[in-house]
């Protein structure tokens, strides 16, 4: 699945539907592709505990891996919040995303010219050791 832009702007009266659960785990699915999550609800289906569990897990996983810094608190399966949650995953896969991006943009780019300096035809893969 291609990556879909999360939606970051949840509020208490929005509902969940299969679009918001396929872009969710198919995000999570582009960036971390072991994570293996169902990504092809319908109208008729509804987002387990025990599948939101495993989007969960996917996060901490893809933090784990990456060493992207997070407080722990925030990845806490509640559904009493659930704009918040979902808002929460949504921007924490995108972060994570832009995280990725930039590493791989640095492993490929970066050539070390012997005096400190990262160099790289991306202005933006720039940097001082």
């Amino acid at each position: 699945m291609a990556w879909i832009t999360p939606k970051v702007d949840w509020a208490e009266t929005d509902y969940f539907t299969y679009v918001d659960a396929n872009r969710i785990t198919g995000n999570l699915n582009h960036i971390y592709p072991s994570a293996d999550l169902k990504d092809d609800y319908d109208n008729d289906d509804v987002i387990t505990v025990s599948e939101w569990t495993a989007v969960l897990d996917a996060l901490d996983a893809i933090i784990e891996e990456t060493g992207y810094t997070i407080d722990a608190e925030a990845l806490a399966p509640s559904m009493i919040a659930a704009a918040y949650n979902f808002n929460t995953v949504e921007s924490l896969t995108q972060s994570l995303k832009d995280w990725m991006d930039l590493l791989e943009r640095q492993h490929t780019a970066a050539i070390y010219s012997g005096d400190g300096l990262y160099s790289s035809a991306v202005p933006e893969n720039y940097s001082r050791s």
